[in-house]
């Protein structure tokens, strides 16, 4: 399971370091919350934050933990020289902690709760999360995968290259598959599902989507999309549906920020970048994208991707979250009380909706170009809305949730 938690400390935009030259703490600046990098109370470990809380040096960690992989569910477009792969994951070690020490660590992790009084599932809960957070990343690491279609082996792949002083690797990747074995990409019309399979570790094993040259391509943020979030009134365990988190998301590739920043854009503006790569490795595919008006760089960045590629965004869906979400006062979420839609001005309007709940979106074919359904209200005003309802005591639903997302959800 460290791969999974590992999962989590990437989506909760932890700054990795290097176990043999650790650098400090990036300081962000409080703006960087305002484009979906963190909130502003957020106050992860680095590495060498982890090495001195718990008293570590890096040879000892080096010497006692062993090295693992976490790979990220990436996509693969079609080229006349076969399948470009994006490989894209990181290298890590897990300190030796005990579970008291675990427990420390969590209850930062925790503000507002005695975590002395949390209960047995809580805790373990609480450790599980924490320790994807306190992992220090592994440079230097070579690493080589085995693609796996239909339980057969179909190629081995070494990264070129070893993981960078952030422990991370991410880069496209030629392919070479026997013709007959997987459909190419310009004749098939299906995605293919490959499973990869590292030489380092058995943790953290992932999938990768060999996705056709044409079609339409689905980008969705996670939270208050595929999955309805309310911190403020979070919903219980339901035991009557045991297998619901083994269903809960499509089969489908994540994209997440890089680790090693290496420009302003991938630091303030990490949506932006996402989008346009996939854009560009699918210059034949449309593409529909699903967002809330909780995230201001989304509310500026979707519609300036249809611009900056015409006729290639077919529909921009946006979730109105100050619509149904009822009762969110969160003071950390006071950005997210209004939402800028003058970026939709210059749209054409049957190229975007804004909607409530999934049922406002239920029956859109977007294989026949569907983007509107004329029942729904939109009101758009492209100008600053939502705050003004709330300033004049409107009734509570006028707030949104406003957590802040960091991945981009593909589904093809």
């Amino acid at each position: 399971m460290a791969g999974a938690r590992l999962v989590w400390a990437l989506l909760a935009l932890r700054s990795f370091t290097s176990t043999l030259a650790v650098p400090g703490r990036t300081e962000w600046p409080p703006a960087a919350a305002l484009n979906g990098i963190l909130p502003p109370w957020l106050d992860l470990p680095d590495g060498e934050d982890i090495l001195k809380q718990f008293d570590l040096s890096e040879t000892q960690l080096n010497q006692q933990q062993t090295v693992q992989i976490v790979n990220i569910p990436g996509y693969a477009n079609w080229t006349e020289t076969g399948w470009n792969v994006r490989l894209h994951g990181a290298a890590y070690r897990d300190p030796p902690l005990t579970t008291q020490q675990l427990n420390e660590a969590a209850k930062p992790f925790v503000p507002g709760l005695d975590y002395d009084t949390m209960n047995d599932t809580m805790k373990i809960q609480a450790r599980n999360l924490t320790g994807g957070i306190v992992t220090v990343p592994t440079d230097g690491v070579y690493i080589s995968f085995d693609f796996v279609y239909n339980r057969n082996s179909i190629a081995t792949v070494s990264y070129p290259g070893p993981t960078d002083g952030w422990g991370e690797y991410d880069a496209f990747v030629q392919v070479a598959v026997a013709d007959g074995i997987v459909p190419t990409g310009n004749v098939t019309i299906n995605t293919q599902g490959v499973e990869l399979f590292n030489n380092v570790s058995i943790s953290g094993n992932a999938s990768t989507y060999l996705v056709p040259t044409q079609g339409i391509t689905l980008v969705s943020d996670v939270d208050d999309i595929l999955r309805h979030v309310r911190r403020d009134e979070p919903m219980g365990r339901d035991d009557s549906q045991p297998t619901l988190p083994l269903s809960y998301y499509p089969p489908s590739n994540f994209d997440v920020r890089p680790l090693n920043f290496t420009t302003l854009d991938q630091t303030f503006s990490i949506r932006k970048v996402n989008l346009q790569r996939v854009l560009e490795t699918f210059p034949y595919r449309k593409f529909v994208l699903l967002a809330d008006t909780s995230n201001w760089d989304v509310m500026k960045q979707y519609p300036a991707m249809a611009k900056e590629f015409p006729g290639r965004v077919q529909c921009i869906l946006i979730r109105n979250v100050t619509a149904t979400d009822t009762s969110d006062y969160f003071p950390t979420d006071a950005i997210c009380l209004k939402y800028d839609t003058s970026g939709f001005k210059d749209l054409d309007n049957s190229t975007y909706m804004f909607f409530r709940t999934p049922d406002d979106i239920a029956g859109l074919n977007f294989a026949n170009g569907d983007c509107r359904n004329s029942s729904v209200p939109q009101n758009v005003t492209f100008a600053w809305q939502g705050v003004e309802n709330l300033l004049n005591a409107a009734p509570a639903n006028t707030t949104p949730s406003g957590r802040k997302l960091v991945a981009l959800f593909g589904l093809f």
